[in-house]
């Protein structure tokens, strides 16, 4: 059996392969990457890297059936890590069949409705699931009087990029962006109360499922999460199991919550498709979410665990600017607890490789510009 990391520089990456080792041996790890570096996959990982070209789609499928047949009398598990990585894998399953991949996804509508904001929300009202009212772009010109906050989010994408906030029907006419590749959705009035919950899945069935509540984000009015707590809420995982039962979901889902003041619940406002930044917690906190999602894959007994609810996960990188912008004024900060604490790139991992990982990682010009960014904010 190979197991197969996507994506393989990335930060969430570099946490699941050191999950991985733990288990496995390092022989049975595939690494593979968009823009391949041969010395920084030797130096972080050890070992060779394998290109997996993602600028196109019959260049992903070239790439992946060098992958198959190098290791043709292997059964290799495929792991979600990013959306677009997997939508790739999508299409070469539609063309050439899985082969020797084993992997636990949704069907492929499930999971373009999942990534898509507005199909989402629509599916959610249309099944009494708890989500943001949203509009039509003509239902808001009638508005007029009766305009409400909104909130615009792109159809596809994470995080706060190409987000709009319009508080009044003057600044909405004024807005010169494609609507069709939007959704309007309400502006809930308490916007930063926002709760993860994450799920393994098979067939509809919920395997296994947790949350994580904020601690700090930075910039600290909004923003990625440094610190957060395990965290297990039954309305969130009651509203999240109708949800996925819905869309017989199997594998892996990261739901995002807001809570909304007015009503008194829960609502959704996205679910993503894959793994997520923070995966590192569902190991540490005993519930071993990659271990029994390929169990899942080769059909074995599911791993039982023993889970340790009081534990924490930080980010340290970004922890440090909001102790800069506290002036150092941040209870406890430098109290590490690696027993109820895990640590983004650093648990696991041996400090040769952290060393490497960061140096490449935050050398890296996309996202030394994406870390200013956030500076700024």
């Amino acid at each position: 059996m190979k197991v197969l990391i996507t994506d393989c520089f990335t930060r969430k990456a570099f946490d699941i392969y050191n999950i991985l080792n733990r288990y496995y041996k390092r022989s049975e790890i595939i690494c593979s990457s968009d823009k391949n570096n041969a010395k920084k996959g030797r130096l972080i990982y050890h070992q060779k890297t394998i290109a997996l070209r993602k600028n196109s789609s019959d260049d992903f499928i070239d790439d992946l059936l060098i992958i198959s047949n190098t290791y043709s009398k292997e059964l290799i598990i495929y792991l979600p890590i990013e959306e677009d990585t997997t939508v790739l894998f999508y299409s070469f399953i539609e063309k050439l069949g899985s082969r020797n991949f084993l992997y636990q996804l949704p069907s492929f509508g499930s999971f373009s409705l999942a990534r898509d904001k507005y199909l989402l929300n629509k599916f959610c009202i249309e099944n009494k699931i708890p989500a943001p009212g949203f509009f039509e772009y003509s239902e808001v010109l009638t508005l007029n009087k009766d305009f409400i906050p909104l909130i615009l989010k792109p159809r596809h994408g994470s995080g706060a990029k190409g987000i709009k906030y319009v508080n009044n029907i003057n600044q909405f006419k004024k807005l010169d962006i494609d609507f069709a590749n939007f959704v309007i959705q309400e502006k809930l009035p308490n916007g930063k109360d926002v709760k993860g919950a994450f799920f393994l899945c098979n067939n509809g069935e919920i395997i296994s499922s947790y949350g994580h509540e904020r601690i700090r984000t930075f910039p600290v009015d909004g923003g990625v999460t440094t610190y957060s707590k395990f965290y297990l809420n039954k309305e969130i995982k009651e509203i999240g199991t109708r949800l996925l039962r819905k869309l017989n979901w199997t594998g892996f889902a990261m739901l995002e919550f807001l809570w909304d003041e007015r009503s008194k619940n829960y609502k959704v406002i996205e679910i993503n498709p894959r793994l997520w930044g923070s995966v590192l917690l569902s190991e540490f906190s005993g519930l071993g979410f990659i271990r029994n999602y390929i169990n899942l894959c080769l059909k074995k007994p599911l791993t039982e665990l023993k889970i340790k609810p009081y534990v924490k996960i930080r980010w340290m990188p970004f922890e440090f600017f909001n102790l800069i912008h506290s002036r150092g004024k941040i209870k406890d900060f430098w109290k590490i607890n690696r027993k109820e604490t895990c640590y983004i790139n650093f648990t696991y991992a041996n400090w040769w490789s952290i060393f490497w990982f960061h140096l490449f990682f935050y050398l890296n010009l996309s996202n030394f510009k994406t870390l200013l960014k956030k500076w700024k904010k």
